[in-house]
């Protein structure tokens, strides 16, 4: 019952033959963009013969793990995949309330991380758990006040692990990253824990 998505058909070969070494079998896997529309991602499944339970599809997933690719310089501007995301949205800090309040528009670019980060919280039924690798600008840069926000409005965080620093040097990526560990629950729950 694990399904594996990426949109690198050659990290998708890679991962058929680590389940078939490790597993004794080739897994489900499915060559697609994580963060398109549930239409499409169910389109491409049933090319790749994906059973029922594993097509992705809001609140289906007990656990999703996640690496997203790290590069700054990488951000989503297709509008068609930014208008499924709270977070594909403008949002400006009202300094009366210190709020970030989320407005209609969609912005013309944001991080790949960031949608990553709520197509993960989609995935999730109420009370899965989800781990996710961020860079330290998610988490800590002041313009995505409004992304910690979502965070602590949306997850019930249950660890912010900080990896040692030359954890993705040998990949280019020479920014200390964060293991997010949440879990979705009913809002009225959640908002009970604040």
């Amino acid at each position: 019952n694990v399904l594996c998505v990426d949109i690198n058909s050659e990290l998708i070969k890679l991962a058929k033959i680590y389940m078939t070494l490790y597993l004794g079998q080739v897994g489900n896997v499915l060559v697609a963009d994580s963060l398109a529309s549930f239409n499409e991602l169910e389109n491409i499944s049933k090319k790749y013969s994906i059973p029922e339970n594993l097509i992705p599809e809001e609140g289906k997933f007990d656990i999703v793990v996640t690496h997203p690719p790290f590069n700054i310089k990488q951000k989503v501007t297709n509008p068609e995949i930014l208008t499924q995301y709270e977070l594909g949205r403008k949002w400006s800090y009202d300094r009366p309330t210190s709020r970030w309040v989320k407005k209609s528009d969609l912005i013309k670019e944001q991080f790949i991380e960031v949608l990553f980060l709520e197509r993960c919280f989609q995935l999730l039924k109420n009370y899965g758990r989800m781990a996710i690798i961020l860079p330290e600008e998610i988490l800590a840069s002041g313009l995505l006040g409004y992304v910690r926000q979502w965070i602590v409005e949306n997850l019930r965080v249950l660890a912010v692990i900080s990896l040692p620093h030359p954890t993705f040097i040998a990949y280019g990526f020479k920014a200390r990253a964060f293991v997010l560990v949440g879990q979705k629950i009913p809002k009225e729950e959640l908002e009970d824990l604040v």
